[in-house]
């Protein structure tokens, strides 16, 4: 078994960020990024601060930011002051980016890299929904113009900021049913595993030539839920890649089971989400296990929703315990309490007892 674990990340939207004790209330939706964020430069760059200064205490080291650019929140000067922050910390800010969906590289307002400007200059290259009418907000994968567009924003973005790493996606909320874009494949589903393979390579190669020390990571979404197949764009994905393969939540259930196909593979652990209501419940063994798992199976890493504070009970036990048990994967329950169970008690109960408490807890929220 692998003594750690390497890759200890956070995922998260911008816009759904809980850290700032002074500022928390409910940010409305559950993902895409739709709309302004509520807060501004200031509480973005607080929001962020806090969930690092966590991180880095307890030893995450990379923290994947869905809206890194908005003009809402500041655009560039913010986005940088915020890599800067991540580099003092020891903790690398990983903006997210979508390929022709999200925003692409600078996910919302006047900018030249912002999809939805390009989209409105250029609506001959919308990518077309199921009925056969534009999509305001998504571009067809297929179009010359754009995987150029897209060359452009990503040379732009790297040249820009002193970031840690890169998240790509190709997009889980429609595709392009073009006769183009047909051809390639199915165009059943939110997604597809075809224009992964075809849109993902070309930029994750302008990533790794601009620096190979930057973690290039992607998400699988479920396209191998079960590992009994690979998945076709593991074809193009080039081996320097971190994969992202989602291995707990309610939707998904506990799916490690053997090492999936990439050379390196980390599992996204899909609590702390409000679009499968986990992020007020605790999951303390079921961490536990997945840690242990992943790293019999020689999986490299274990990612989490950050997005809620580490001063809500659950969320703290459920981080520490990913901090803890992706560094430590033999770590024991019992000692896990010790350590961060009975402070969290004031020092009143055993490790016993906390622990018994805390287990108590969960399973009555899983009842």
């Amino acid at each position: 078994m692998q003594s750690s674990l390497k890759y200890r990340l956070f995922w998260t939207w911008d816009w759904r960020m809980a850290w700032d004790r002074e500022n928390v209330y409910d940010t409305g939706g559950l993902g895409g990024g739709q709309g302004i964020p509520p807060k501004g430069k200031e509480n973005f760059l607080h929001d962020y601060q806090k969930a690092i200064d966590f991180m880095a205490e307890h030893g995450f080291n990379g923290i994947i930011v869905w809206g890194f650019l908005r003009d809402s929140h500041g655009g560039v000067e913010a986005a940088r002051q915020l890599c800067d922050y991540g580099r003092e910390k020891d903790v690398r800010v990983i903006p997210g980016v979508g390929i022709n969906c999200y925003g692409g590289f600078y996910c919302e307002g006047d900018h030249e890299f912002n999809l939805n400007r390009w989209l409105a200059k250029h609506p001959e290259l919308r990518a077309i929904d199921a009925t056969g009418r534009p999509m305001q907000t998504a571009a067809c994968p297929s179009k010359q113009e754009t995987q150029d567009w897209n060359r452009r924003g990503m040379e732009w973005l790297l040249g820009t900021f002193q970031i840690g790493g890169l998240d790509l996606e190709s997009g889980d909320v429609g595709l392009c049913h073009c006769e183009e874009c047909r051809k390639r494949g199915s165009r059943d589903g939110a997604f597809s595993v075809e224009d992964m393979a075809m849109v993902l390579p070309p930029m994750m190669e302008i990533v790794h030539a601009h620096d190979p020390q930057l973690w290039t990571v992607c998400s699988s979404y479920d396209a191998y839920k079960e590992y009994v197949a690979k998945p076709p764009f593991m074809d193009t994905i080039p081996d320097y890649a971190l994969i992202t393969w989602p291995v707990a939540s309610k939707n998904f259930g506990l799916a490690i089971v053997d090492r999936p196909p990439g050379a390196h593979n980390i599992g996204f652990i899909y609590y702390g989400h409000k679009a499968n209501n986990t992020q007020h419940t605790l999951h303390l063994r079921d961490i536990q296990y997945l840690c242990k798992k992943a790293a019999e199976k020689e999986w490299e890493g274990m990612c989490i929703y950050g997005e809620q504070a580490a001063y809500f009970v659950n969320n703290r036990i459920n981080y520490l315990a990913l901090a803890e048990f992706s560094q430590h994967p033999e770590m024991s329950l019992e000692e896990f309490s010790r350590k961060h169970l009975v402070p969290l008690f004031g020092g009143d109960h055993s490790p016993e007892q906390a622990l018994e408490e805390i287990l108590s807890r969960e399973a009555k929220a899983e009842a």
